[in-house]
């Protein structure tokens, strides 16, 4: 995410009717693009259920394209950016824009409708917003990306400031766009198994309870939703983002060495259906995530880019179509023991612009390829960071225990042991299975002259640990 966020991001509770003259909208943070931030469109309407009338809008960005009262014309489906407005989004400051009405306004109603240019410009659309009316601050929080693919149109993010029925029945009446819902709703259609998969409404939402609406305009609708399997439908996903939050301590460095993405079935993703940028592709080309190249200490194979811990970075992944994403398997930074301290330790997972997955904890790469270090974190349950108590005793934790063998009892050539086990802090034995295990060198059979010596690294973990055999 490119953008301001507070420190303290509290909940904030929206309030009943505020009124005011001046109305400032803080565009905090965007989608992910590196250079602009837009708006397609905004819409007030007062407690009368009318539009609010205004005199002037106004805003301090340093260089817009477009003209700003654009976004007061009824163009809330458009995708032609001649027609829209985006301004040059810098870091560390945000954009407002400044809507003076006529006079004192009771506002009912704003619904934003975010820049919806293509699916991949849809990244230029507010994320994090803040409205100030007249100094107080009425609403702060996230606008839905609009994700724009010119076959279904875009949706309006609708925020209330009131439950007054009779208030909300005037508006209906006002709104362009139910009518033209209800339009829609005349003619019998089919929800898509795709916009059901994508949690997407295939019309406006309705800002009123149904049974209240159908009383305003009767007009019967027809829409039914076919049965979708699970596996098919929950979970489809267009953009992933991956916001890396944090590194293991290197200063101004983030990277990963390599991604998957898994499906349904837990099958790799083809990468030639993605397409991955950054919102910091000018230094380093994401692509070199998906070259299949995981197990590597090349730097050339790697994803290396500058790091601010007070901006994240963003990894944007848009699928071709809708896509079942079960699991993410992440090789995290490698090149070297020490540069392993520029790979990711906490991250954010987005699925179609809502968190799916907070804090996700990434383990720190060792800087070597004696075994394969890949990590995966299942979408359906996500690790947390949580706070670890230690015990009063001597305990430890960690992701990679290693034992250095570094004497033996009198034997000159070999050294060995019959078994490991490993209890947590309540006595507990902890399952070691073989993916979980790796031994240099693997055991004697590395020997030119031996060849099928059963004493290999796997028997430390069989359980056959008090034997002479």
């Amino acid at each position: 995410m490119n953008g301001l966020v507070d420190e303290d991001d509290l909940q904030f509770e929206i309030p009943e009717l505020p009124c005011g003259r001046t109305l400032c909208l803080e565009l905090l943070s965007n989608w992910g693009d590196s250079k602009y931030i837009g708006l397609n469109a905004v819409e007030i309407f007062s407690d009368t259920g009318k539009r609010s009338e205004i005199t002037k809008i106004s805003t301090d960005a340093s260089r817009s394209i477009g003209d700003v009262e654009s976004i007061f014309v009824e163009s809330f489906s458009c995708t032609d950016r001649s027609e829209m407005w985006r301004a040059e989004f810098e870091p560390n400051r945000c954009v407002r824009i400044e809507i003076e009405f006529v006079g004192r306004t009771r506002i009912a109603m704003i619904r934003f409708w975010n820049y919806s240019e293509s699916r991949v410009h849809a990244q230029m659309g507010v994320r994090r917003l803040r409205a100030i009316l007249d100094g107080f601050s009425i609403f702060d929080g996230e606008i839905d990306c609009a994700f724009t693919d010119h076959e279904s149109e875009p949706m309006g993010e609708t925020i209330l400031f009131t439950t007054d029925e009779s208030i909300l029945e005037s508006i209906a009446e006002n709104d362009g766009c139910f009518e033209k819902s209800q339009e829609k709703n005349d003619y019998s259609r089919d929800i898509t198994g795709d916009e059901l998969a994508l949690e997407l409404t295939p019309d406006r939402p309705i800002t009123r309870e149904v049974n209240q609406l159908n009383s305003i305009k009767e007009k019967p609708t027809n829409i039914t939703a076919p049965k979708v399997d699970d596996h098919k439908s929950i979970g489809k996903v267009k953009v992933l983002q991956l916001e890396l939050c944090e590194n293991w301590g290197a200063p101004g460095l983030i990277g990963l060495t390599g991604l998957e993405l898994l499906d349904h079935n837990h099958d790799i993703i083809d990468p030639s259906t993605v397409t991955i940028s950054s919102s910091n592709e000018t230094q380093s080309d994401p692509k070199k995530l998906l070259n299949g190249n995981n197990l590597s200490r090349l730097a050339d194979d790697m994803w290396l880019t500058s790091f601010d811990p007070k901006n994240p970075l963003t990894i944007i992944i848009l699928f071709d179509k809708p896509t079942v994403v079960k699991a993410i398997s992440f090789w995290n930074y490698n090149s070297s023991p020490e540069m392993a301290y520029a790979g990711v330790r906490l991250l954010n997972i987005c699925f179609n612009g809502k968190p799916v997955a907070n804090s996700v904890l990434l383990r720190k790469a060792p800087g070597f390829v004696l075994f394969d270090f890949v990590q995966d974190v299942r979408i359906t349950c996500p690790p947390t960071v949580r706070t670890l108590i230690r015990p009063a005793t001597k305990s430890i934790y960690g992701f990679i225990f290693q034992l250095r063998l570094l004497s033996t009892w009198g034997d000159e050539f070999y050294i060995g042991l019959n078994g490991i086990e490993l209890y947590d802090r309540w006595d507990r034995k902890i399952n070691v299975g073989p993916h979980n295990l790796a031994a240099f060198p693997e055991s004697i059979n590395i020997l030119p002259s031996v060849e099928g010596d059963p004493r290999a690294c796997l028997n430390l973990i069989n359980g056959c640990n008090d034997t002479n055999r």
